[in-house]
C-alpha cells in the first residue's frame, strides 16, 4: 500500500483515485514523477466544485503544471459536468476527446445548446465552455481527437522505464455511427436541448495505461453487444496496443452494469483477482445486486465509492471510510 491519503505520492508511486458519485465520475492517476492524468469529471452537489481539484490542492500539488493530460471519455452529463473548471485550472494539460466529438455535427450541436436548461445543465453546455477555454490559449495545442489504437502519452521515467497511455476505443465504425446519430439529432428539429445519443454507448474512450510492469485498464462507459466492430468485441479482436501483460487494476465500465460487462475482457485483459473500482449511478439503480454478485465473483478486491445500503443500517467506521464519496481507493507503488 502507498502513503496516507493526505500525503503526496512519492516520485515512483502510482496512485489511482476514483471520485464519485456526487454528480459524475472522475479518475485521477499519478503517473509518477509529479505527472497526473485526469479522466472525465465529477462535481460536489453542494459546492459545485470538482473534488479532484480539492484533492490535488490538499496534497499540495499545483494542478496548473502537474496535470499533463485530461481525457473526456464521452459526452454524457455524468462524465463531463465540472470539466470546464478542471480544464481552466489545469492550464498546461493537453486535452483529448473522442473523434466524433470534434465532428461538424457535434460542434454544431454544442454551439446551439450552449446554455444550460436544467439544474445541472447539459453536456453540450459544459463542452462548449471547455472549447472556449481552449480557444483562448496559445501555448497548448488544439484538442486531440481519439480513435482506437492511438498513443495519447509517452514519457520516459528516471528509472529507465516509460509511461504510456493508449486509447483502446472508439473504433472507426463506432465513431462513424456516433456521427450519424448526431446528424440525426440535428435533423429532428425538436426543442430538447440536452445532448443525447441513443444507446448503447460505443464511442466511450477506454484507456490502457502502462507504467513499468504495472497495467491499468479504465473502462469508461463502454458497452458490449454482439457487433464485432463495436464495444469490447473489437478491442479483443483488433487492438494492437495491449501487450502480453494484463491489467492489475480495472475501472469497471458503466457503473458495473450488465451492458458494460464482457467476460472475455476480464479473462484476456485483466490479471486474476484484479483491483476493481466503480462508482454507482443511483438514477439508473446501478450497480444492481446481480451486478455486484457478478463482479465479486470475478475478484475479491472490488470497491465501490459509495454504499447503497439503507441509511438506517449501521456499519463499522472502517467500512464507512471505505464507502464515502470521493474516497481514494487504489494505491500501488512502482519501484525499480
Amino acid at each position: 500500500m502507498g502513503q496516507l491519503l493526505s500525503s503526496c505520492p512519492a516520485w515512483n508511486e502510482i496512485e489511482v483515485s476514483l471520485f464519485g458519485p456526487g454528480y459524475g465520475e472522475c479518475v485521477l492517476i499519478h503517473l509518477g514523477e509529479s505527472r497526473w492524468l485526469i479522466v472525465d469529471a465529477c462535481i460536489d452537489r453542494k459546492s459545485r466544485h470538482p473534488p479532484v481539484l480539492n484533492y490535488l490542492n490538499q496534497l499540495g500539488v499545483d494542478a496548473t503544471d502537474a496535470v499533463k493530460l485530461i481525457v473526456a471519455s464521452h459526452w454524457h452529463d455524468d462524465h463531463v459536468r465540472g470539466l470546464a473548471q478542471i480544464v481552466e485550472s489545469c492550464s498546461q494539460a493537453h486535452f483529448c476527446l473522442p473523434e466524433a466529438m470534434t465532428s461538424t455535427e457535434f460542434l454544431t450541436i454544442i454551439s446551439a445548446y450552449q446554455y444550460p436548461v436544467t439544474e445541472t445543465g447539459s453536456g453540450g453546455s459544459e463542452l462548449f465552455k471547455v472549447l472556449r477555454i481552449l480557444q483562448r490559449r496559445q501555448s497548448i495545442s488544439t484538442p486531440k481527437s481519439i480513435l482506437a489504437d492511438m498513443c495519447l502519452w509517452s514519457e520516459p521515467l528516471r528509472d529507465g522505464t516509460t509511461c504510456k497511455i493508449y486509447a483502446l476505443s472508439p473504433s472507426q465504425a463506432a465513431s462513424l455511427l456516433a456521427k450519424r446519430e448526431l446528424g440525426s439529432l440535428l435533423q429532428e428539429g425538436n426543442e430538447r436541448k440536452r445532448l443525447f445519443v441513443r444507446g448503447p454507448n460505443h464511442v466511450a474512450v477506454v484507456l490502457w495505461v502502462e507504467i513499468g510492469s504495472l497495467r491499468i485498464l479504465l473502462g469508461s462507459d463502454l458497452e458490449e453487444t454482439t457487433n464485432p466492430n463495436m464495444g469490447w468485441s473489437v478491442i479483443l479482436s483488433e487492438s494492437t496496443c495491449v501487450d502480453d501483460g494484463q491489467a492489475n487494476l480495472f475501472k469497471v465500465p458503466h457503473h458495473g452494469s450488465e451492458t458494460g460487462h464482457c467476460g472475455a475482457a476480464w479473462k484476456k485483459l485483466l490479471s486474476p483477482r484484479p483491483v476493481a473500482l466503480l462508482t454507482p449511478f443511483s438514477k439508473s439503480h446501478l450497480p444492481r445486486q446481480t451486478d455486484k454478485e457478478r463482479i465479486c465473483g470475478l475478484t475479491d478486491k472490488a470497491y465501490i465509492t459509495k454504499s447503497q445500503r439503507p441509511k438506517s443500517m449501521k456499519r463499522p467506521k472502517t467500512v464507512q471510510d471505505r464507502t464515502r464519496p470521493y474516497q481514494v481507493y487504489g494505491k500501488a507503488t512502482h519501484t525499480t
